[in-house]
């Protein structure tokens, strides 16, 4: 089961699999188009990551609290904008046929000028394959609405009818006991669906008691809306990312003073330790020192000066108070210095 938690008026959902994130989605895509909120608002969804989702319920901004605007849709093809005209003169790019074609050129064309005089932009996007001939693409007109692109397609539906098996089927259906004969065969019919490729929430088609020439005006709107939704979701990425920085900077911060105090530490411990052992060769130095006094041999004693000498040199070294006593010098913070200390994985070095 997915978790649920709920934090300033957000509702964080997390899924867990594949099924739940699946269904998760079609239940928000359900409660956007069908309009599941009080009036004057609408459902905001925020995806930091592919299992998280972050709900908000806010007020419309102003412009999708106005009605729809007026889509005039013409009764002829002239005068195509630049992204029609790229349609309308390659039968591969818009594969419709009949004079469903010509219609779907002209709610096109209706919706296009709308779009422009609101002061966006519109191109036909183009797919060839390796010899360089023109193919179906998945997207037929690309809008940029506030330098967002919002793909549009539109395909023809079919109509389906049973199917009557011919007498060569059901022969084959005969000879051969893995064939198998389709129940219904599809026809393209004269209806039309037009959807946008960034919002599976968002597809509309010809019904009994709307045409998509009523439902352009909606249709623009969603257009506008998939901008300003893919705006929000830009920003708030820029403002994750904003604060991930601001949280790496603070975790390197804590860490590099975790380092310097762990280099501190280690350098009293060495001092300590070689404080000790001073004072230990001091103790064995005066023992050794009444001992040599005590020798008379000439040579002997030279030899027994001379080591003697040297060990108390060498003590006086090893003893961290005869050297200038200030705060030893911070370590420089390298990421393989840093490591050992950072509170999480940190790979944004």
């Amino acid at each position: 089961m997915a978790r649920i938690a709920a934090t300033d008026g957000s509702l964080t959902v997390t899924t867990r699999n594949e099924t739940e994130h699946r269904k998760l989605k079609a239940q928000i895509h359900a409660a956007q188009r069908h309009h599941k909120t009080p009036p004057g608002t609408h459902l905001v969804v925020d995806q930091p990551r592919w299992e998280t989702f972050i709900l908000n319920i806010e007020e419309l901004p102003d412009w999708m609290a106005e009605p729809p605007v007026e889509v005039p849709v013409p009764s002829q093809l002239r005068r195509p904008h630049d992204a029609i005209a790229v349609l309308r003169d390659d039968e591969h790019l818009l594969p419709i046929t009949g004079t469903s074609r010509r219609r779907a050129l002209i709610l096109l064309q209706a919706l296009v000028a709308a779009a422009t005089k609101r002061g966006h932009t519109v191109t036909a996007i183009r797919r060839q394959d390796r010899h360089g001939r023109s193919q179906p693409a998945g997207v037929h007109l690309s809008f940029t609405v506030a330098g967002h692109d919002i793909g549009l397609r539109i395909s023809q539906l079919s109509d389906r009818t049973d199917h009557v098996p011919t007498p060569k089927e059901l022969a084959d259906k005969q000879r051969y006991s893995y064939y198998s004969i389709p129940r219904y065969d599809y026809t393209p019919s004269d209806r039309l669906k037009l959807e946008l490729t960034n919002s599976a929430a968002s597809s509309w088609k010809d019904g009994i008691r709307r045409k998509l020439e009523n439902r352009l005006p909606e249709i623009l709107q969603a257009i506008e809306h998939c901008a300003h939704t893919a705006e929000r979701a830009k920003i708030a990425a820029e403002e994750r990312k904003r604060q991930q920085e601001l949280e790496q900077e603070r975790q390197i911060a804590r860490a590099t003073q975790r380092l310097i105090q762990a280099h501190r530490t280690q350098i009293l411990d060495e001092q300590v330790t070689a404080w000790t052992r001073a004072r230990q060769l001091n103790n064995y130095l005066t023992a050794l020192t009444a001992i040599v006094e005590a020798i008379t041999e000439p040579e002997d004693k030279a030899a027994a000066v001379e080591w003697l000498t040297w060990a108390r040199n060498h003590a006086d070294c090893l003893n961290p108070l005869n050297a200038t006593i200030a705060m030893p010098p911070d370590p420089e913070p390298t990421w393989t210095a840093l490591q050992p200390h950072m509170e999480r994985p940190y790979v944004g070095w």
